[in-house]
């Protein structure tokens, strides 16, 4: 509870505090992250400790105008009783705003003072703000014409951008009610390619084509062309060339001319040479001559490569179809439309590795990065905590741990990440259950059943589709972080109640300990890849162990390793301020001092396979 000041009478005091609507009243300012264009929601509850009634003015502070309220405003509140009101908050959708916290606090007031007041934190979620620009916005051209999408996100989170395109009625405005002249056939238009992905800070470019049917003698009247995607769009104008000029109709002869030219034009058009020229410049050429071009970046062979276009196909002086396809190749890095994407696990894993889907936690959400596509939350809500994630590989389905607050008691759930939807619980029964991890067959998986948040607890078994976990208490060790291989399962370990050292056991059907400790020291994470070695964390340097426990690699210089998983024969780790500012990397499990490849920003990774 916050309580400030009094309103100056004897025995007066009012008590002011904030909680999510799934929390509770404590010492610690609750904290909510907000969507963009969404609303989240927290209750303020004022206590009248005086001897009198008191009707009480609430208003929220700390926050642009119009992006909080509270309701009702004004509340009697009779003296020893409480009231409580909703507080909204609404973040708009504009390009100024990044992922930042605000102050946000709920003050109350007596009689024109200010006589309590709560404060709580409002985090923005990363988000994209995506904008449209048609260069040119006026389009020329006899029976099409081409104009370049460009694409820009402002925001501070990556985005899977649709492109679609409208003509004419289908843009917003009535069609031209002139349709002289044309032979046949509508007005079209299309974009190459339809979906864009764009990093933060970004700007990618697409092709509009426009379409339209041949006229002879008379042009089109100007028609309104419009892209647009998900909260923008951009217009620009299409003005049709007519295929002939119009006094031709007064001078026979020349119509005659003309007409035997058209009727010897030759319908093929020679290339022009494009190479060594800029990437815009070229594809400027190509539209001159009537074709159409098609960019295909090359991945750079050097940290100078070539600039421009370095080879087309067909050649300079070959003989094309009017509006045929000319593919330039130019080296990543240079010309319009090329961007240089952030690394993921499919762009940096060697050859001989599977292409297999990651998943992480980012900013109280579960996301998951497919090879080749942009990442996905599929789990985490305003006011929900949630991490842990595993993925079970007989459905290929991920489940993670969720919880309403730091303080609550912890599920594990599944989705299905092409599918997310509503998440469906995997342990029932009462208890808080941590950090599940899969048997290889997927048949079973195991959990921790923590006594606190944080503190380790009992090792547990679930066999789907039951919920209830089998437990094996010990009252000497606490449990943590499980991990399977083919032949069995690990855990970490530490006496009960104490700070000392930990161990890593492996643990036989009964989830007794077998054997002698394989690893000790300060140990905080554990992995284990399908040849059967063993990776962990140990005073934030990375270890990789034999089966039978023998050291096989260490960093040798202290680090800040926080969590890490296995990928083929390569190892992802997460590192950083843990808990806090995190970034992913992936590393030589054989010289683990080499210098990481970073992936992307998220914490506790885990690799499907």
């Amino acid at each position: 509870m916050f309580r400030e000041g009094t309103t100056g009478r004897h025995r007066h005091a009012i008590g002011v505090a904030l909680r999510t609507p799934w929390g509770r009243y404590d010492s610690e300012p609750p904290a909510v992250i907000v969507e963009p264009a969404t609303e989240a929601r927290l209750v303020v509850r004022v206590d009248n400790r005086s001897a009198s009634d008191e009707h009480l003015e609430l208003t929220v502070e700390g926050m642009p105008v119009g992006w909080a309220e509270v309701f009702p405003r004004t509340v009697e509140v009779p003296a020893g009783e409480q009231r409580e009101a909703d507080v909204s908050v609404h973040v708009p959708r504009i390009a100024e705003i990044k992922a930042a916290e605000w102050p946000l606090r709920v003050v109350a007031f007596a009689r024109g003072r200010r006589v309590g007041s709560a404060p709580a934190r409002v985090r923005v979620a990363p988000h994209a703000v995506v904008s449209l620009r048609l260069l040119p916005d006026t389009l020329r051209g006899r029976r099409r014409a081409f104009a370049d999408v460009r694409v820009r996100n402002d925001g501070d989170a990556a985005a899977e951008v649709d492109l679609t395109a409208a003509i004419g009625a289908a843009a917003g405005e009535p069609a031209s009610p002139d349709a002289a002249g044309a032979s046949a056939g509508p007005l079209g238009c299309s974009i190459s390619p339809p979906r864009v992905h764009v990093g933060p800070g970004e700007e990618i470019a697409a092709e509009l084509e426009v379409r339209g049917p041949r006229r002879w003698l008379k042009r089109g009247e100007p028609v309104p062309v419009r892209v647009a995607t998900h909260g923008a769009s951009a217009e620009a104008t299409f003005h049709q060339r007519a295929s002939l000029a119009g006094w031709a109709l007064l001078v026979p002869m020349v119509a005659a001319a003309i007409a035997g030219y058209l009727v010897a034009r030759p319908n093929e058009v020679a290339v022009p040479k494009v190479t060594g020229l800029p990437v815009s410049e070229a594809r400027e050429r190509l539209r001159e001559a009537g074709l159409k071009p098609r960019q295909a970046p090359l991945p750079a062979e050097s940290a100078s490569p070539v600039t421009g276009v370095v080879r087309q196909d067909p050649p300079a002086g070959a003989e094309i179809d009017d509006g045929g396809d000319v593919t330039i190749s130019y080296y990543r890095g240079e010309g319009a439309g090329t961007v240089t994407p952030k690394a993921t696990l499919s762009s940096v894993a060697p050859a001989d590795a599977a292409q297999e889907p990651v998943a992480y936690a980012y900013a109280n959400r579960v996301l998951v990065l497919f090879p080749g596509e942009a990442e996905t939350p599929v789990g985490g809500t305003v006011g929900e905590l949630s991490g842990d994630p595993a993925w079970d590989p007989r459905t290929g389905h991920l489940a993670y741990v969720r919880r309403a607050s730091a303080e609550a008691d912890a599920e594990v759930v599944v989705v299905d990440p092409r599918a997310p939807g509503t998440p469906r619980p995997l342990t029932a029964g009462g208890g808080s259950y941590v950090s599940p991890a899969f048997a290889p067959d997927g048949g079973r998986f195991a959990v921790i059943s923590e006594q606190e948040p944080g503190a380790g607890g009992a090792l547990c078994v679930v066999v789907p589709p039951a919920t209830a976990p089998r437990c094996h208490p010990d009252e000497t060790f606490d449990y943590y972080r499980p991990a399977w291989s083919a032949d069995g399962l690990y855990t970490l370990r530490r006496k009960t109640g104490t700070s000392g050292q930990d161990e890593l056991v492996r643990v036989g059907a009964d989830l007794v300990p077998v054997g002698r400790p394989l690893a000790q020291g300060d140990l905080r994470a554990l992995a284990v890849a399908r040849d059967g070695r063993i990776a962990v964390i140990n005073a934030g340097r990375i270890e990789v162990h034999a089966p039978a426990g023998e050291l096989l690699a260490a960093q040798s210089v202290a680090g800040n390793a926080c969590d890490l998983a296995w990928s083929g024969n390569e190892l992802i780790a997460s590192r950083g301020a843990c808990g806090s500012t995190e970034e992913i990397v992936q590393l030589d499990p054989a010289d683990l001092d080499a210098k990481p490849v970073k992936l992307f920003d998220g914490a506790e990774p885990a690799v499907a396979g």
